[in-house]
């Protein structure tokens, strides 16, 4: 007679396979407690391997790898490497967007970012380090849009590069007045209160967006001074503090874009000056081709210094022709004047020079090669001579003539 299992043994056997089902559960939940995350992800991944489609198990080693990570980057800002800590909770956080816990640690950490660079802003500005300064004060920012004591202090900085660029301490204090008070931190707070309690209130929506907009309209008129005064890096500066507090101001975008093209134009400009200075002159045609590319504003002062640099070459040649001729190396001081001349097409007292010396090198073959065939001594030494009164280096002239001097009677 076959065996049939009472309903009091099925009714184990079905509870003892749901305690079975449960125990991974159970287990990576004990390890996650007792803090052996990587042990807890190893249990939930191979409930995974073993059953791919149980949904129940795909949630289970999602929740411990993401303990797993929280816990590498709760490690990570303890001590202190808060960015490798951000990177871990920013992963986390991607496998479980609604974990409360890690986007607390987002939180905090982001809080902890923007309060290192803002001490590190404010040690960089001490030291008179400004863009490095200015980095930190956007990196902080970066961590915490709007922070109030990263906009000034990253406006401070940008008045400061101005005043050391000579617009005056009087411009460095009315700006940092002006955007203290543009952050308004009670009127600031006020607004967020109502946004707080009020979600949407258009009201507040219009009143903030006209604070927010006072003070760009302000130092956009500023920044259209300066450039039109031609002080491009100071404009360029109005232009990014504008951005700070007001990233989608359009004129300001054009002004900043147009401002960084004209700054580096300019700094390609005093490069080539000094490459001028320096008689490199390719290198610095080089760098005013360069900057002629990104320039609309600074078109006349790079013409002018591809002129000067034209006519110092010039000079250059036409000393370079000088020195030779100067050495009685007449053949190269011609081709060098030659050189200069098909550089320059005109250059009256080089035409001059060089048609002299062709006479003298003619003159001197000539007046040698009669020498050569001459009947005595005595003719021979005085054609020498005369070849030695325009050109006494030219071929064996000199010690001849001192053979033909010795060799006369006294």
């Amino acid at each position: 007679m076959p065996f049939r299992p009472s309903l009091s043994l099925l009714a184990l056997a079905l509870l003892l396979a749901g305690c079975a089902s449960d125990r991974p559960k159970e287990d990576v939940a004990r390890l996650i407690r007792e803090g052996r995350y990587g042990e807890a992800v190893q249990v939930a991944a191979q409930r995974v391997e073993e059953d791919p489609g149980d949904p129940r198990a795909v949630a289970l080693h999602r929740d411990a790898t993401v303990a797993f990570i929280l816990d590498a980057g709760r490690q990570a800002a303890f001590e202190h490497h808060y960015e490798d800590a951000l990177d871990s909770f920013n992963s986390a956080l991607a496998l479980d967007p609604e974990n409360a816990a890690v986007q607390t640690w987002i939180v905090k950490t982001r809080d902890e970012l923007t309060r290192v660079w803002l001490d590190a802003g404010l040690e960089l500005i001490m030291a008179d380090r400004f863009d490095e300064a200015l980095e930190a004060y956007e990196l902080a920012l970066y961590y915490t849009p709007g922070q109030e004591e990263g906009l000034l202090g990253a406006s401070r900085v940008l008045f400061l590069m101005n005043y050391r660029q000579g617009m005056g301490e009087s411009y460095y204090n009315e700006g940092v007045r002006a955007v203290y008070k543009h952050l308004l931190i009670q009127a600031r707070g006020k607004f967020s209160y109502v946004d707080k309690y009020v979600p949407g209130d258009e009201r507040a929506d219009v009143r903030r967006t006209e604070v927010e907009s006072a003070l760009a309209e302000e130092r956009n008129f500023v920044a259209r001074g300066f450039e039109d005064q031609g002080f491009y890096g100071a404009a360029f500066n109005e232009y990014r503090l504008i951005l700070l507090l007001e990233p989608e101001n359009a004129e300001a975008q054009a002004g900043f874009a147009r401002m960084e093209n004209e700054v580096k134009a300019q700094r390609l400009l005093s490069e080539a000056d000094k490459l001028v200075r320096q008689k490199r002159f390719p290198e610095a045609l080089e760098k005013l081709d360069e900057g002629s590319r990104l320039t609309e504003l600074q078109a006349d002062r790079f013409s002018l210094l591809v002129n000067e640099i034209e006519v110092a070459h010039w000079e250059a040649l036409y000393q370079a022709g000088l020195d030779l001729e100067q050495d009685f190396r007449y053949e190269e001081a011609i081709a060098k004047y030659g050189e200069l001349l098909e550089a320059a097409e005109f250059y009256e007292d080089a035409s001059n020079r060089k048609s002299t010396l062709e006479d003298y090198v003619q003159r001197a073959g000539e007046l040698y090669a009669r020498s050569e065939t001459a009947a005595t001594p005595e003719e021979q030494a005085e054609l020498l001579r005369e070849i030695s009164l325009f050109w006494p280096e030219y071929r064996d002239v000199r010690q001849r003539l001192s053979v033909l001097e010795h060799a006369e009677p006294r």
